[in-house]
């Protein structure tokens, strides 16, 4: 059963990814797959405030497993989605991979 946001919105998005040749892979994963962890995602508002977290237990009893964007190894492709917690609807949602030294930013 699905939970009340604890941050004000529950906000799913669409991934859709390909990763790398192997080589190159397993030295910038260390050999591990790799997932889109909601703990890597940042959200500022329009105020320019930043979330504490983003990722709350609501986020995942939100969608069907079969929804959920898969662990990934090299040279894969493979989308699905995540659920965020965010306190508002307008601002910029960051997604900051602790493991890499980039980030992406998408204004709402």
């Amino acid at each position: 059963m699905a939970m009340p946001a604890e941050n004000g919105h529950l906000v799913s998005v669409n991934v859709e990814a390909k990763t790398g040749a192997a080589a190159p892979f397993k030295k910038a994963f260390y050999g591990q797959d790799f997932s889109f962890n909601p703990a890597d995602w940042k959200f500022v508002d329009d105020k320019g405030t930043t979330a504490n977290s983003v990722m709350t237990n609501p986020v995942f009893n939100c969608l069907d497993p079969k929804e959920l964007l898969r662990d990934m190894g090299p040279a894969e492709r493979a989308s699905g989605k995540i659920v965020l917690d965010l306190p508002s609807t307008k601002g910029t949602l960051i997604y900051a991979p602790s493991i890499l030294d980039q980030a992406w930013e998408w204004t709402l």
